[in-house]
């Protein structure tokens, strides 16, 4: 009798552990289709983002692209027909142009970044006189903000094994990046060099710094500090975080310090290390 009860109760746990079980199954199985589901969405949303991206620039870069030539070509040919004050403005137009077209050419860039389409084709260069030429594009901007750029670089060459199109892109966005947060009568510091195991650009600004606690964030996609200086310079919070999607692409690295007040000094210093030659 009592080895008939025994058989029955274990018969009952049996089945109660087996219902149980199945219970979890269902559930598990609802889970997954629900994650299913909701990974397909988000696929389906990043696409449209993309194909958004994609025709957004498209349609921008169209008239965008008639505006910079002719402009250029007003420049070119007007020098006797305009007075000193209208080649001014002339060049307002093609800087503000050039610098649309380059937020444009990073949107893109970052669309690209997060599908895995973006290929780094290196070659062989000075990465000193590389640098100095987009400096030099960047000079009249600076100037018209009333800062200064001062670059430093050995005399011999830094051979670095780059995409200079690439290059380009970082350096135009870090000096652009110190500039925009740096007030007017200061100088944007940019130094080229080597290790010896990698060749680097710094690039350092005297603005207002960044506090300890969103250094790490500042890479991040559309990530931007949040300080009384922030708030009045309009940005995109892409820039960074392109610089070091590049720069790990040439299996480099990026580092950022910066002063915020704390120990009396304000600034902040970009390093970024990129492969030598």
């Amino acid at each position: 009798m009592i080895e008939q009860i025994a058989s029955q109760v274990a018969g009952a746990v049996a089945n109660q552990q087996l219902y149980r079980r199945s219970l979890e199954l269902g559930q598990e199985r609802e889970r997954s289709i629900r994650l299913e589901a909701e990974r397909s969405r988000l696929e389906g949303a990043n696409e449209a983002k993309n194909e958004f991206l994609n025709l957004l620039s498209h349609e921008l870069k169209t008239p965008l692209t008639s505006i910079i030539a002719f402009a250029d070509l007003l420049t070119r040919s007007g020098g006797d027909n305009f007075s000193d004050r209208q080649l001014q403005h002339l060049g307002v137009i093609q800087r503000n142009a050039w610098h649309l077209d380059s937020l444009i050419q990073d949107l893109v860039d970052v669309s690209r970044i997060e599908r895995g389409m973006i290929e780094i084709i290196t070659e062989d260069f000075d990465l000193s006189a590389l640098v100095a030429d987009v400096l030099e594009g960047q000079i009249p901007k600076i100037e018209e903000l009333g800062q200064v750029i001062n670059f430093v670089a050995p005399e011999s060459e830094i051979r670095a094994n780059v995409d200079r199109q690439r290059v380009v892109q970082i350096v135009s966005n870090l000096v652009s990046n110190a500039s925009k947060y740096s007030p007017a009568q200061t100088t944007i510091s940019v130094a080229v060099g080597s290790n010896g195991e990698m060749a680097f650009v710094k690039v350092g600004d005297e603005g207002p710094g960044i506090p300890a606690e969103d250094l790490e964030l500042v890479f991040d996609l559309f990530h931007r500090v949040d300080n009384e200086v922030t708030r009045l310079v309009p940005g995109t919070g892409q820039g960074l975080f392109l610089v070091k999607q590049l720069v790990e692409l040439h299996g480099g690295e990026v580092s950022i310090t910066s002063e915020n007040g704390a120990s009396g000094k304000t600034g902040t210093t970009i390093t970024v290390e990129l492969p030598l030659a």
